[in-house]
């Protein structure tokens, strides 16, 4: 996983493998963005499910998301992901709501990349 900030407030969490970075990465990149204290969306595609952490890094995680848990959720707006197939998008609903119950902000599911990046603005547009 990777988050590209190039677009912020539009953030891009990416899952390809090629790209991924380790885990302390990843967390010093999402505390920077939590850092400016702006509102911010993240939005995505493609399958979430390629990368494997090691218990020791899913603790890791979930130590650093606890310690954020009031910034997280009054900074980011929500993780709209991308998923073109209507039976996946589907099956991704149970995982959405116990992500969002996790992490202390939404996970929304449209059908398109183009769509996310839309429903990414109007969210930041109704602050």
């Amino acid at each position: 996983m990777y988050i590209d900030s190039s677009s912020f407030p539009l953030v891009r969490m990416g899952y390809e493998r090629d790209k991924a970075v380790p885990v302390d990465r990843l967390l010093e990149d999402f505390s920077a963005l939590l850092a400016r204290g702006q509102a911010f969306v993240f939005f995505s595609d493609g399958d979430m499910a390629q990368e494997e952490r090691s218990p020791e890094e899913r603790k890791q995680v979930v130590l650093w998301m606890k310690a954020r848990r009031l910034e997280l959720k009054s900074l980011v707006r929500a993780l709209v992901h991308a998923e073109p197939d209507a039976q996946k998008r589907a099956e991704a609903e149970a995982f959405a709501q116990m992500f969002g119950k996790a992490w202390g902000y939404p996970m929304l599911l449209v059908a398109s990349l183009e769509e996310a990046q839309q429903r990414a603005r109007e969210l930041l547009g109704s602050d």
